[in-house]
């Protein structure tokens, strides 16, 4: 990959002086500008900083196969030295879980889980309008807010950048957050 890539500090530079909490953070862009990787970088450094994150996709199937192997793969050309370990939807990092896959379908198993209360301050919704533009279920918004109140109980810190590469005015999220239609 280019050493030219998206960095959530763009976004993040212009809200610092921001008096609103800002959890939600909206990220459409073309393909393969590195929208992806830029959040990869934000859990390696949430990780090192002994705080949790939060990666989600639409449905459970996605995370099934090799995708947290290849994640890990991913984590180690970004930083060798980090002792990653595959366990059941996660990843540990020396021994502790750090890294959680979720997904939206299948949102309900994770309630209730208080072990990550206020530790989680890095979410990260993957694809929350995929690529063909069809929005695969409607009512996004609620699961999603349920899974960050879930995993960080709305801490100040916690931050939750919702990636796409498309948009589509029929997205159940922009719809719930009223930015599709705006009065503006």
């Amino acid at each position: 990959m280019s050493q030219q890539y998206w960095s959530p500090s763009k976004i993040e530079s212009a809200i610092s002086n921001s008096e609103a909490l800002c959890p939600l953070r909206i990220i459409v862009g073309p393909n393969r500008i590195g929208k992806t990787y830029g959040c990869v970088l934000e859990v390696v450094e949430t990780i090192k900083d002994g705080y949790n994150a939060l990666w989600i996709r639409m449905f459970d199937e996605e995370f099934k196969g090799e995708f947290i192997q290849n994640f890990i793969n991913i984590l180690h050309t970004i930083d060798e030295t980090l002792n990653l370990v595959q366990c059941e939807q996660g990843i540990l990092l020396d021994g502790v879980q750090r890294i959680y896959f979720r997904s939206l379908n299948v949102f309900g198993k994770a309630r209730g889980n208080g072990s990550t209360t206020g530790q989680t301050t890095l979410v990260i919704l993957d694809e929350f309008i995929p690529e063909d533009g069809r929005v695969p279920r409607k009512g996004i918004y609620l699961p999603l807010m349920a899974l960050i109140r879930t995993f960080t109980n709305y801490s100040p810190l916690t931050k939750c950048y919702c990636l796409a590469n498309c948009i589509t005015p029929f997205s159940d999220l922009f719809c719930s957050l009223r930015v599709f239609p705006s009065p503006e």
